[in-house]
């Protein structure tokens, strides 16, 4: 597999964590606007690890894959049960990265699913209050 550049790191890094600009990439990882421009250039080929770090913290990147493109994309976590599942931590990465309304709304949405799920399965009332728990924990929606 061929290893991927700073450029494409951070391209997934703003899509996986709904990131709509290098912007606003930017104003995460605390970096100017032009030292953003040179790490989708290609003109800067390590993220240093200030900027790796204020994005660890907001987007669950690892900050060592985020400079190197090592080890695990995301930093593993202690409350993720699922965490070897791609599409749950890109949603949850996705949830992270909106504003507290539209993260609100997608749990709405999100709750009704699962309850329908639960109801199908026969999930006790216990049970579902502990999934609720998690989902919320997970996504920053308490």
């Amino acid at each position: 597999m061929k290893e991927m550049s700073t450029s494409d790191r951070m391209q997934r890094v703003k899509l996986l964590s709904g990131i709509s600009s290098n912007v606003a990439l930017g104003a995460l990882a605390g970096a100017s606007k032009s030292v953003v421009g040179q790490w989708f250039s290609g003109h800067i080929k390590t993220i240093a690890p200030e900027y790796a770090f204020a994005l660890e913290e907001k987007t669950r990147f690892s900050a060592r894959w985020i400079m190197l493109g090592e080890g695990p994309e995301i930093r593993e976590t202690q409350t993720a049960p699922h965490q070897s599942d791609e599409s749950i931590q890109a949603v949850i990465l996705l949830m992270e990265g909106l504003q507290p309304n539209g993260r609100a709304e997608i749990r709405g949405k999100v709750g009704l699913w699962v309850t329908e799920i639960w109801e199908r399965e026969g999930s006790g009332p216990e049970e579902k209050q502990k999934e609720r728990s998690n989902f919320d924990r997970r996504t920053g929606t308490q």
